[in-house]
């Protein structure tokens, strides 16, 4: 993988691409120098982290679009909420059981209620397929 240095020398940059990975991260990168748009300024990044095929999936299905990616603490507090929701209204623990099976404390205990109220609120309306049923 070609390493870059403080001062980057397109030039030589190009010179160093033999492998198609390369190709991709040397023109992610120029995309984002060319297009002067921070919002391209991570996708050569996000390359480097991810399996070919992995970025090119993502390319196909989220292609001319802008996600936000949350950050692991954001992810966290969600699965807490999932895993709540299924130990306290699935299979019926009492609350107290519950909140610190999911990783809540005492402390959390009025966002935990407000935030499971409205994840009812949004079941209610909606039916969320199966993983089977996504292919």
């Amino acid at each position: 993988m070609i390493c870059l240095g403080k001062d980057i020398d397109m030039s030589d940059m190009l010179s160093q691409v033999f492998e198609a990975e390369d190709l991709y991260y040397v023109t992610l990168l120029m995309m984002y120098l060319l297009k002067d748009d921070s919002r391209y300024s991570l996708l050569s990044e996000l390359f480097l982290i991810m399996d070919k095929q992995s970025f090119l999936n993502l390319l196909v299905y989220f292609e001319d679009q802008y996600i936000k990616i949350p950050s692991r603490d954001e992810l966290l507090r969600y699965i807490r909420l999932i895993l709540l929701y299924y130990h306290y209204d699935m299979q019926s623990m009492n609350w107290k059981e519950a909140l610190e099976k999911s990783g809540f404390s005492h402390e959390e205990d009025h966002f935990a209620r407000k935030s499971l109220s409205s994840i009812r609120e949004y079941l209610k309306d909606y039916k969320i397929p199966k993983w089977g049923d996504l292919e």
